[in-house]
């Protein structure tokens, strides 16, 4: 019969930490994802230093330049496996500047996206702007078939700031 007792109040006193264990278990879990989600994460540089990066790469190889970036029609969307869907949103800009390497004339320029961020980006470049779009400028030099050398210069801008926004 004392048998019996004792292990009753070893099952009250077993249940009544394990439920404490349990309870600051749940809360670290719940402060842990909070904390995690309420962080502020700005990548936008990073996106544009990938974008501008992507399409450098995409409009220029080891054989030279990409013929179809001299067309007026050049599509960037096809040309580069790019979304136009997520430059329709306004988040993302793109203008390529392709100009003779030896007197810098300009032979041709495309834009995609959102046109103001050209602005922005010159703004930015100028003064600290912190709700303004972060800008990668990459410029490479390419020759096609008929070794006629070009300058091409990649400005891309990302103003995606999460879900959050």
């Amino acid at each position: 019969m004392v048998l019996k007792k004792m292990d009753k109040k070893g099952e009250k006193l077993f249940s009544i930490w394990w439920f404490i264990i349990i309870i600051i278990i749940g809360l670290g879990i719940v402060a842990g994802v909070s904390l995690f989600y309420s962080s502020n994460l700005d990548v936008r540089s990073l996106e544009a230093d990938a974008l501008s990066s992507k399409v450098v790469k995409c409009i220029s190889s080891s054989d030279g330049i990409n013929p179809t970036i001299l067309e007026s029609n050049f599509d960037i969307f096809s040309e580069c496996s790019l979304s136009q869907s997520v430059f329709d949103k306004g988040k993302y800009f793109v203008m390529i500047n392709v100009s003779n390497f030896f007197s810098g004339e300009s032979v041709i320029e495309h834009s995609f996206g959102n046109n103001a961020f050209e602005k922005n980006c010159d703004i930015k470049s100028k003064i600290t702007a912190v709700k303004y779009p972060e800008c990668s400028s990459k410029s490479v030099y390419v020759i096609d078939k008929n070794n006629k050398k070009y300058l091409v210069n990649v400005l891309a801008a990302s103003n995606y700031k999460g879900g959050k926004n």
